[in-house]
This record gives structure tokens, C-alpha cells and sequence, in this order.
């Protein structure tokens, strides 16, 4: 089941390879930032404190860089990420729709009066936002 829905996944998302790709970087990027690179300037902070070679100027200067890394990290990365994320996952909803409309237009009338409708309805709309969820 998972092989198959890996599949499906697939299937849709190599029409935004690129979007995809930068929605993978933007997230990288951003974890880098904001979890790893700003205590990195912290600790170098803490670091001159404890040795007490802190002066003004490199005080200043440490947390203006961290002020302006941690902002970029957050502010600008996460919200592109974010917007990435947001339409990669409208337009894959957009395209599996267009997909099923198209597949249940060529069933014949005896599948419909042989299926509830109700539940096809229900297992499209899992299986979309399962798809559109993975992301």
C-alpha cells in the first residue's frame, strides 16, 4: 500500500520538480539558520563572556548578527518555505481532482448505481489530502 501510494505521490509531483526542490532547500536552509548557526553565535557570546574578553564592539557586533541571522532565518526562510509548501500542495490537490474528474466522466452508469456515492466521494477526498498532506 505504501509502495503504491509513494507511487501516486511521485506521479504528481514530478509535474513541480522545481518547486519541490526549492521547498526542500527553503526548509534545509531555514533549520540550518534558526537551529543551528544563530546558538552558534550565542555560544561564541557566552564563550567571550566566560573567558572575559567581552568588550563592546564584539559585543555589539555578536548580537547584531545574531539579531539579523536569527530574523532571516525566521522571518524570510520559514515564509518562503511556507508559500512553497502552500501552493505546491494547492496545485497537487488542483491536478489529482482534474485527474479523478476525468477518470469517473469515463465510468458507465451501471458503476454508479453499483457504488454509493457517498463513499466514493469519501475515498477521494482521502486519498487527495493523503497525497497533498505528505508535503
Amino acid at each position: 500500500m505504501q509502495k503504491r501510494f509513494l507511487k501516486y505521490f511521485w506521479l504528481y509531483t514530478k509535474d513541480h520538480k522545481i518547486r519541490f526542490v526549492f521547498l526542500i532547500l527553503a526548509t534545509l536552509t531555514a533549520v540550518i539558520i534558526s537551529y543551528y548557526l544563530s546558538p552558534l553565535i550565542l555560544a561564541k557570546l557566552f564563550d567571550h563572556i566566560q573567558n572575559e574578553t567581552l568588550n563592546r564592539d564584539n559585543s555589539i557586533k555578536l548580537l547584531i548578527y545574531y539579531s539579523l541571522l536569527r530574523s532571516f532565518g525566521l522571518i524570510v526562510v520559514w515564509r518562503v518555505s511556507s508559500w512553497l509548501n502552500w501552493t505546491l500542495t494547492l496545485n497537487l490537490a488542483k491536478q489529482i481532482f482534474d485527474d479523478l474528474f476525468q477518470k469517473m466522466t469515463k465510468k458507465s452508469a451501471n458503476f454508479y448505481s453499483n457504488n454509493f456515492s457517498g463513499s466514493i466521494t469519501s475515498n477521494f477526498n482521502r486519498f487527495i489530502y493523503s497525497v497533498a498532506g505528505l508535503i
